[in-house]
């Protein structure tokens, strides 16, 4: 996940690694998968 995107050019952007809300999101996937809901994270 970006820190941030320009609004009209998502190209754009501040770092194109940013570790709190890749944790963020790991936490969610763990959480999802715990309780049994992993079947959401099928694409």
């Amino acid at each position: 996940m970006h820190e941030s995107v320009h609004k009209d050019d998502p190209a754009n952007f501040t770092r194109s690694w940013f570790a709190w809300a890749n944790t963020l999101f790991g936490e969610l996937v763990l959480k999802l998968v715990n309780e049994g809901k992993g079947h959401l994270l099928a694409g």
